[in-house]
Order: C-alpha cells, then structure tokens, then sequence
C-alpha cells in the first residue's frame, strides 16, 4: 500500500473473509479510539479488522473466540496487536492471549488472538 497525494493503493479489506453472522454491536470503534487517543492513528484494514475481532453477539459473549490476522511482511500487524492490547490492558478484563507464528519462506506471520 502506498500513500501518494493522500490517495490510497491497493486492497484495503481481505481477499478471503470468514466473518460471524450473529453480530449485533461491536467494541472495534471504542479499541480505535483508545488507540487514537494514546497516539496510533490506524490503517482502514485495521480499524475494519478490530471492528470483526470485537463483535459481539446480542448475549454479550465475543462472536468469535479465536481471531486470526495473516497478512505479509512489513504491513502493520503490530499496530494491530497494539490497539488490541491497549483495549485489553485498559477496557476489558477477561483473560487473552496471542500465538505468533512466522513462515520464513513465504514471508508472512500469522497472529493468532484468543479470549476466554
């Protein structure tokens, strides 16, 4: 993706998509702000990837228990993860963890985020 007189290129949403289909909110804009607020301004696939991650069903629990993030190298992952564990740290107290896993030879990691 580049940036060239405030015009994004590329793909700003996923080629492959599984998404719940019992979503009635979502905690991804509040996550977004927090991260705003502490200084990390988001990508669109970011702030769209968080608003899947935190959807919620209409009992309250997480539509997904387990979220997983694929995209190449050099893509802004981190920041990803960042805003994810500041909403943690600071909004949510329910136990969470991530699984890092790197392929090498096609030059992608996978992350892997689970709640309980």
């Amino acid at each position: 993706m580049t940036l060239l007189d405030g015009v994004r290129l590329g793909a700003q949403r996923p080629r492959w998509e599984k998404l719940p289909v019992d979503v009635v909110s979502t905690a991804g804009a509040e996550a977004v702000g927090l991260a705003a607020s502490a200084g990390l301004i988001l990508d669109d696939w970011q702030s769209w990837w968080l608003n899947q991650a935190l959807s919620e069903r209409a009992d309250g629990d997480w539509c997904a228990r387990e979220n997983v993030l694929i995209t190449g190298r050099q893509s802004g992952k981190n920041g990803v993860l960042a805003a994810l564990e500041l909403f943690y740290l600071f909004v949510i107290t329910t136990s969470w963890s991530f699984t890092r896993r790197t392929n090498y030879r096609r030059q992608s990691t996978t992350f892997t985020f689970c709640c309980r």
